[in-house]
């Protein structure tokens, strides 16, 4: 069988079925945003990792060293914001074509201080390796969590809201007008949409005043966009759901964008993938408060849809094109 055939999900699954038996040490390892680890009876230690692989994640015809940094960072922090945790401290490593210049080198390394800076975390450590092809980098976090404040996809229940932070569409809207180059846009639209995408900021604020309210049930940032990563939560909590596509929230400027290119905004926000804002499910009581005051710093929390049980599946209240529930990104399957 291809992996084209079997998809990334698929090759994990099969890959996770071989592993031996954890130790008790291990409270989550593969099929949520980042493994946990019991190293202390008051804080949990969180590792994760993720790449951007040239050709596959970037193209240097539009994204700058620097910019990559700070989004090799950025996404990494935005996994351990999704299980409630901090980060502390990354491992970074290259693999490096022999003609690469020095001086992108040193852009790409200003990015990830300047966002490990930001994030309040250190880099400690990593490897530098020769490619015979692209560039490639990659980072290894690791957090902390107070064991109250942990997160997991599995909690959602029947009757839970389900919720988004900020903009959905945004990062798909500025990938393709990077592709499109369509220069004569509005520049506060070019700036604002591909920066969304070459530049993501995780949620991390957001994530930690979320969780310290207690309401949190179940929590996932959207990286492979939200249908993909809702799905991830349905299937680990065991649960059905309601999404209203009239409700998601679509910046002005991705509708107008789309309208221009002859795209779908809501296909974006649907699937686009990489908004890496944070979806969560919760006590409605408590977070429709949060959602109507606006209460995380001036990053809007809107309720998008429900928990149902199981037998209900997914549904998308308003959708006619059902076909967009197999979409989200899948690196085999493209």
């Amino acid at each position: 069988m291809k992996l084209n055939e079997l998809g990334e999900f698929g090759l994990i699954k099969r890959l996770v079925d071989k592993l031996p038996e954890y130790g008790r040490d291990v409270i989550v390892g593969p099929g949520d945003d980042v493994a946990v680890l019991r190293t202390s009876s008051d804080k949990y230690l969180l590792a994760t990792i993720d790449s951007q692989v040239e050709g596959i994640h970037f193209l240097f015809e539009y994204t700058g060293a620097r910019q990559l940094g700070e989004k090799a960072i950025a996404i990494n922090v935005s996994d351990i914001a999704s299980m409630g945790g901090q980060p502390r401290h990354a491992l970074v490593s290259l693999a490096l074509p022999d003609s690469c210049q020095l001086k992108l080198v040193e852009e790409l390394y200003e990015g990830i201080y300047s966002a490990s800076h930001a994030y309040g975390l250190d880099v400690i450590g990593g490897n530098i390796s020769s490619s015979r092809s692209g560039l490639l980098v990659d980072v290894c976090l690791l957090g902390e969590v107070e064991p109250e404040h942990l997160v997991l996809r599995s909690g959602a229940a029947p009757g839970d809201g389900i919720y988004v932070t900020g903009w959905l569409g945004s990062s798909a809207a500025g990938f393709e007008l990077l592709c499109s180059k369509l220069r004569n846009c509005d520049e506060r639209i070019w700036e604002e949409l591909t920066s969304s995408h070459l530049t993501p900021k995780a949620r991390l604020y957001e994530a930690r005043s979320l969780v310290a309210t207690g309401a949190v049930s179940a929590m996932i940032d959207i990286s492979d966009g939200l249908i993909s990563d809702l799905g991830h939560i349905l299937e680990a909590s065991g649960v059905g759901a309601v999404v209203y596509t009239d409700r998601l929230p679509i910046a002005t400027a991705v509708r107008e964008v789309a309208s221009t290119l002859g795209k779908d905004a809501l296909r974006w926000a649907l699937s686009g993938g990489e908004d890496y804002e944070l979806l969560l499910t919760g006590d409605r009581r408590v977070l429709d408060g949060i959602a109507s005051d606006n209460g995380l710093g001036g990053t809007p929390l809107t309720l998008i849809g429900e928990i149902l049980p199981q037998s209900a599946g997914l549904q998308l209240e308003g959708l006619n094109d059902a076909s967009i529930l197999s979409k989200g990104w899948d690196h085999f399957k493209r």
